[in-house]
């Protein structure tokens, strides 16, 4: 079973899909990133962070994200590649949409989830991802 969306799914997002799943997204250990700032040099695209940094202490500075793969980013230059429990925890997440269209989104997002599953064979992260792109 497909644990994470991939990279080339992430570069479907336009760029104003992109900076809101960046808004949404919390960094942390151990979460899996793909960098898309094509300046950076990295040995690895698809990597997980391995240490977050606030190396300018409380001066409202944007921490800085270590690499496992080497080196370091800000949170501008990647996205996260989202897990099942992540997409599910998105998706869940009443920040992320109006709560008036909360109740309209939920029963959709289900019932596409399982026409997903069920009718299109689909593997449960991509059915996730699919509904994600519509709420982005």
């Amino acid at each position: 079973m497909k644990q994470h969306i991939t990279p080339e799914q992430l570069m479907e997002l336009t760029p104003e899909q992109q900076q809101r799943l960046r808004e949404w997204w919390k960094p942390a250990v151990g979460d899996v990133i793909y960098i898309t700032d094509t300046i950076l040099s990295v040995n690895d695209k698809l990597t997980m962070i391995s240490c977050i940094n606030n190396p300018f202490g409380k001066s409202g500075k944007e921490n800085t994200i270590r690499l496992s793969c080497g080196g370091w980013c800000y949170k501008k230059e990647c996205l996260i590649v989202l897990s099942i429990g992540q997409c599910i925890e998105f998706l869940q997440d009443e920040e992320t949409f109006a709560i008036d269209r909360k109740n309209e989104l939920t029963e959709s997002f289900w019932q596409v989830l399982v026409n997903q599953l069920l009718l299109d064979n689909n593997e449960l992260i991509d059915a996730l991802w699919e509904s994600i792109k519509e709420v982005l």
